[in-house]
């Protein structure tokens, strides 16, 4: 022992410089030799001290004879907790300032309280780098594109979506926000422009423009267009948020006119160019390449809420004179194309935006329950619709329907579809809310932010206008959604900007042979589901940091080759102070219709009381069933509804995790397939190796989440740790002793 703790202290000193990988080496050369349980201890702390130091990348656990675990009473922990498993948030980010060359950002394993560096300022001020070819399929301005389609037709969102992360930026945010080129873009009332990282909602930079900002900026070429009330667009470095250039409006009358100059209409890039327009009546185009105007194209009256789209070279806006007109882009006689009158002329001749749908120009003033779609080409009516409800924001549109958002009761709004070659209503939908915002088009689905008592976030079939999908976080959404990289970006009412992640779909089991059933006592039966109740349990009774509610289901399931059906109950929670680690709802709603089908995963039995389910009486306990894992089908995938995350023993003295049946529908799969797990004397060989040596730093009340990953032999699943609690010797609480806490996303379990 005496030994190990020189190498101990001979590491401390060095292990900074040293390079992680040979360090690992050596410690798998020597596992499989059989050291002893005091030297194992030892070595496994060596071997903690140089991958924590230097948060590289872990090796791989060695194949052949595994390491018999000591005692936990022979586990000597160290005196002193290495900094960078510490408790201590300081400790931390003394680690990752002194040392950024170390850090390694891999998913559920970043060092608590390290930052992401922004990139350098450039030195010179030219011309940006042309934008990498991803960055197309970005959201890089309002509605997604030039025609405020609100479409995402690329990389489209699929539910269910989990929240990835979130900031809380202190700031009145009302425009919505812009992703582009690893970065989501949020600019405040005030005037202040925020870049977060769109991986880790990390700040990268903030700066303030000289005025108040009410549109939309738009990023492209490195660049970021900020719109803003004095009149200007500024022109921001992406990098950074430098200043590149600044763009002027003219006064609305000539040199001396009654109403300053402003930008009120959101700026679109198309093309090589950069559009924006004011309340001086002119379009501006701006060259991408070399930040120069090109050329300023007369509306004849102002643009303010009504906003303008660009399609090629024809730009369409809707002015304060209360007209929708196209005109050429560059023709500066002032003549437009075409040119309709739909309402009376003012400042808010136009609540809502104008929109492109196919050769379609959508058109609504937000003061009341029209939408007409005039020909982009001669502002002819092609259809005109009637709606429940006052038009609340511009519309959606695929390529066979437009959906719309609409204000109905004091406490309800509804999202209606409209055939988009006629208009004709094809379903409406209520939601609970005071207020909706745009809705989003993404794979047929329809996203949509509302606010109100119940639901924030939530997705429609756009085909039939079910509920598929539903977030209820932290405030209401009702600002438009961004979506990016198979996610959405939203902003809330009370300064949070967040992102939500696209969650794991559920596989089949490589573990099992097709053709053969389950081994007892586990189902994988697909059906259909009846009677679905939701029970709520406060907990915990005892003092704890945080309260929460927790939530379980009851629900009767008809197999497909079952006459008689099954009295299916939700795993017990089975929570950590202070944090919640329990199973995942996902969101995704059960399926509304009974002919729609289920796939439950689950274990024969009742993993409950006796007594009964919440006074819940289940009539015939022969036939109940655990639910594990119950997903449904969403086009050709089936996407879980409620995952459980903690395993246990289903099988005598068989630990969950090491049983291929049920563990291998986890296998290395992301969230919500993450899994707690108590580290005790059966569950401490599904450990890797590295793990087992680092969570013996810790053994009274460990608890660990992470993801199974395949074992060293053939049929074997350990447990990777992204997160560890435990309590060290002559403590009293449990503490996080590993896993950056802010990746610990916290749902809300109420449905």
């Amino acid at each position: 022992m005496a030994k190990n703790r020189q190498l101990l202290t001979d590491c401390k000193k060095t292990s900074y410089m040293v390079v992680s990988q040979k360090l690992r080496e050596a410690a798998t050369s020597l596992f499989p030799w059989g050291i002893a349980a005091s030297r194992w201890a030892g070595l496994g702390i060596l071997a903690l001290a140089a991958a924590g130091c230097l948060m590289g990348p872990r090796a791989e656990d060695p194949g052949e004879k595994p390491m018999e675990m000591p005692r936990w009473d022979t586990v000597e922990a160290p005196e002193r907790p290495f900094p960078w498993r510490s408790d201590s948030q300081e400790k931390v980010q003394d680690f990752a300032a002194e040392f950024p060359q170390y850090l390694s950002r891999g998913p559920g394993n970043e060092p608590p309280g390290a930052m992401k560096t922004s990139e350098p300022a450039e030195e010179n001020a030219g011309p940006a780098a042309p934008t990498p070819a991803a960055s197309t399929r970005a959201w890089a301005m309002f509605q997604g594109d030039a025609g405020h389609s609100g479409s995402a037709s690329e990389e489209a969102p699929e539910v269910p979506l989990l929240l990835g992360w979130r900031n809380q930026t202190g700031l009145r945010l009302e425009a919505s926000p812009v992703a582009a080129e690893g970065r989501v873009v949020v600019a405040a009332r005030d005037g202040s422009v925020l870049a977060l990282s769109s991986e880790t909602g990390e700040e990268i930079w903030r700066t303030r423009v000289d005025a108040e900002v009410a549109a939309v900026p738009a990023a492209g070429r490195g660049c970021l267009f900020v719109p803003a009330l004095d009149g200007n667009i500024y022109a921001l470095r992406a990098s950074n948020g430098d200043l590149r250039a600044k763009f002027k409006t003219l006064m609305p009358d000539g040199a001396s006119g009654s109403r300053p100059a402003a930008i009120s209409a959101s700026p679109v890039v198309s093309g090589d160019f950069l559009y924006f327009a004011g309340h001086d009546g002119n379009l501006y185009q701006v060259a991408l390449e070399d930040l120069t105007v090109r050329s300023r194209t007369p509306l004849g009256s102002p643009v303010s809420g009504g906003g303008f789209v660009v399609s090629g070279e024809v730009a369409m806006a809707a002015c304060e004179s209360g007209e929708v007109l196209a005109v050429s882009i560059g023709r500066d006689d002032g003549r437009p194309l075409w040119k309709a009158k739909v309402t009376n002329a003012g400042t808010e001749a136009f609540r809502v935006p104008v929109s492109l749908s196919g050769g379609n120009v959508l058109v609504a003033t937000g003061r009341d329950a029209f939408l007409f779609a005039r020909g982009a080409g001669d502002g002819r009516i092609r259809w005109a619709a009637t709606l429940d409800g006052m038009v609340a924001a511009p519309p959606a549109a695929d390529a066979e329907r437009v959906f719309v958002s609409c204000l109905g009761t004091p406490k309800t709004v509804h999202v209606t579809a409209l055939r988009a070659d006629t208009g004709e209503r094809l379903w409406r939908t209520l939601l609970p809310g005071s207020s909706i915002g745009a809705p989003l088009a993404a794979g047929g689905l329809v996203f949509v932010g509302i606010s109100g008592p119940n639901y924030s976030l939530c997705a429609l079939d756009g085909a039939t206008g079910e509920r598929l999908w539903e977030a209820r976080e932290f405030s209401g959404i009702v600002a438009a959604l961004a979506s990016y990289r198979r996610g959405l970006v939203v902003i809330t009412e009370n300064s949070y900007v967040a992102a939500y992640e696209p969650a794991a779909a559920l596989e089949e089991n490589p573990w099992l042979l097709a053709g053969t059933p389950m081994p007892n006592p586990y189902v994988d039966w697909q059906g259909t589901v009846e009677e679905v109740q939701w029970r709520h349990a406060p907990w915990p009774a005892g003092p704890a940091r945080v309260h929460y509610r927790l939530t379980d289901f009851l629900f009767q399931f008809h197999p497909e080759d079952d006459a008689t059906p099954w009295t299916v109950v939700s795993k017990p929670m089975m929570p950590l102070e202070p944090f919640l680690l329990s199973p995942t709802y996902t969101g995704l709603v059960f399926p509304q219709q009974p002919a729609q089908q289920v796939r439950l995963i689950g274990v024969k039995g009742n993993d409950r009381p006796a007594e009964g389910f919440y006074d819940v009486r289940i009539p015939n306990r022969e036939r109940v069933l655990t639910a594990l894992i119950v997903a449904r089908k969403i086009g050709e995938s089936w996407r879980p509804i409620y995952v459980n995350n903690w395993f246990t023993s289903w099988r005598l003295n068989r630990p969950g995790a090491s049983d291929p049946a049920i563990g291998g529908y986890y296998l290395d799969r992301g969230r919500p397939f993450e899994i707690c797990m108590r580290i005790e004397k059966d569950t401490l060989p599904l450990l890797t190796v590295f793990d087992r040596a680092f969570v013996a730093q810790a053994p009274r009340t460990p608890v660990a989440r992470g993801r199974l990953v395949r074992g060293p032999r053939p049929g074997e699943l350990q447990l990777r740790v992204g997160h560890f609690w435990g309590q060290r010797p002559r403590a009293e609480e449990i503490h996080l002793q590993y896993g950056d806490p802010s990746r610990l996303m916290l749902l809300d379990l109420v449905p």
